[in-house]
């Protein structure tokens, strides 16, 4: 996990948890879509509702490309959206 974290701080990604198997990183919007060839869609707060208590504010979830410099470990790449506040 120590290459995985190395290769992505080299990248610009800042890693701020792991799992078993996983890795979880925040990244600037600039630094996002100079690695990925476009902005990450920002998505507003929401307001609780009748049946939730609203979202935070965030990006919208989207599967992307991983980079070469990971490959050998990351199997997948993601942007989790905001959750839903139950």
């Amino acid at each position: 996990m120590a290459r995985v974290q190395q290769a992505a701080s080299a990248l610009g990604l800042e890693p701020t948890a792991t799992g078993r198997a996983t890795i979880s990183c925040r990244v600037s919007q600039e630094r996002f879509a100079e690695l990925f060839g476009e902005p990450a869609i920002a998505v507003s707060a929401r307001a609780p509702g009748r049946s939730d208590a609203g979202t935070p504010g965030g990006f919208a979830e989207a599967v992307l490309p991983v980079p070469a410099a990971l490959a050998e470990w990351v199997e997948s790449l993601s942007v989790t959206p905001p959750a839903t506040r139950h």
